[in-house]
């Protein structure tokens, strides 16, 4: 992926009863994509419980971030397996 620039962008979701931006379930797909050497930027927004990831201004993958494990590498995430291929794929 080299100098790819990926934008990931997240809304606040509901944990431990509180509604609140959070980016522990970003944490294996950031970790994937900057593994392959991707520059990784995350941006907050105001759709609540989604994260999309865009290239180049195009979004190529979206999904509720409470899909997304909590913490962790990616590796056993299918989720954040199917958003990394998607990303790779876009390249």
């Amino acid at each position: 992926m080299g100098e790819t620039v990926v934008l990931i962008e997240h809304g606040p979701y509901k944990r431990f009863n509180i509604i609140d931006h959070g980016c522990e379930r970003l944490e294996g797909i950031q970790r994937l994509l900057k593994d392959e050497g991707a520059k990784v930027i995350l941006r907050r927004s105001s759709n609540f419980d989604q994260c999309s990831i865009s290239l180049k201004g195009k979004i190529v993958f979206s999904c509720p971030i409470t899909s997304l494990e909590y913490g962790g590498d990616g590796q056993l995430d299918p989720i954040a397996q199917n958003a990394f291929q998607k990303v790779k794929a876009a390249v």
